[in-house]
């Protein structure tokens, strides 16, 4: 194999394991930030399809898939992601298309919840 082509497959692993780990990052703080929703569940199948995905990326840039079977497996695994963004994506779309509004609210802190009752005094 090429030097330049090796040297970028080991450049754009990298990269997917951070831009999965972003977004693994970016799905948890949504998560934690609202409330337990029909509309919300969309996000739930999308951050266990990244964090497999972060592993495997992980695995396979430490070298662990360094077997004749990596790039079957490689290619199963990198499908299977693609299957399950698609999957989010139509029932996201399925989700917004069947209601008039879709309800997805910010969790309320306790501090706020008190403040806003002791408004209403």
């Amino acid at each position: 194999m090429i030097p330049e082509v090796k040297y970028l497959g080991y450049l754009l692993g990298f990269a997917n394991v951070f831009i999965s780990l972003f977004i693994i990052v970016f799905a948890v703080i949504f998560l934690k930030k609202t409330e337990p929703h029909e509309n919300r569940k969309p996000w739930g199948y999308m951050l266990v399809a990244v964090i497999l995905y972060f592993i495997f990326e992980v695995l396979s840039v430490v070298g662990v898939f360094s077997t004749s079977l990596a790039p079957e497996i490689k290619d199963f695994v990198k499908t299977f992601f693609v299957a399950i963004v698609l999957y989010v994506f139509v029932y996201q779309h399925y989700l917004i298309t069947k209601s008039n509004k879709i309800l997805i609210k910010r969790k309320v802190t306790e501090i706020e919840k008190l403040k806003k009752k002791n408004k209403k005094k």
